[in-house]
């Protein structure tokens, strides 16, 4: 029988399968712990958009394009993981490449770069804190998301894929946070960038990063 496009829609049309059993907890999802671990993706961008609403007014207004695709991620993943369809695996992997442009063509154009890339590296430390956080988060959703795909049968541990959702969320957006900071500090270092924690300040550790600027002012977009 000839293949419609069609059956790449259907259940189990992608060859990528993870280390959690399949319709073990619903019957509907195939991989549910895989699916819901992604709700991160749709409280932590949607927070931004309102924390950042101050630097998308005063410096850059496409930074809610990348918040907006974040949460595209997650519907992407949410989509794939209880369907395991190939056109969900695309959709999965086409909206991370689309947030990683979008993160490049806002905060990185060709003749800026980070501090710390020409060799100047950050005085700020809560910069360098979120900075190594990030990091930090990066390293250990890489081992998960290796140890799941490879080491399935000798760990027999299900869930490292669904703490690699959640990592992964956390050390992109902390990055997407430290290029932001970058970002209005080379463009208006006069409006005095600085980094800031939701709920409060003193929550470095646990409190959501975001730019505010001490002095506002009227400005036109250099990113649309």
């Amino acid at each position: 029988m000839a293949r419609s496009m069609w059956d790449d829609f259907l259940p189990h049309s992608s060859e990528v399968d993870w280390c959690e059993n399949n319709y073990a907890t619903i019957p509907i999802i195939a991989e549910f712990w895989n699916t819901v671990s992604n709700s991160i993706f749709f409280i932590i961008p949607p927070l931004l958009i309102y924390l950042f609403k101050q630097y998308s007014q005063q410096v850059c207004r496409s930074v809610n394009l990348v918040w907006v695709l974040l949460i595209i991620v997650g519907a992407g993943s949410v989509y794939f993981h209880s369907t395991l369809s190939l056109v969900g695996q695309l959709i999965d992997e086409i909206a991370i490449l689309w947030v990683c442009l979008a993160a490049l063509a806002t905060w990185l154009p060709s003749k800026y770069l980070p501090q710390l890339l020409q060799g100047d590296s950050c005085k700020c430390p809560l910069v360098v804190h979120v900075g190594t956080m990030s990091a930090i988060w990066w390293c250990v959703a890489v081992l998960c998301w290796v140890s799941d795909r490879f080491l399935c049968n000798i760990l027999q541990f299900p869930y490292l894929h669904s703490a690699w959702h959640i990592m992964v969320c956390l050390a992109s957006y902390m990055a997407c946070v430290c290029y932001a900071y970058f970002y209005a500090s080379h463009e208006v270092p006069e409006q005095c960038p600085r980094l800031r924690f939701w709920p409060h300040d003193r929550h470095t550790w646990f409190g959501i990063p975001y730019v505010s600027l001490l002095v506002t002012a009227v400005k036109s977009y250099k990113n649309l």
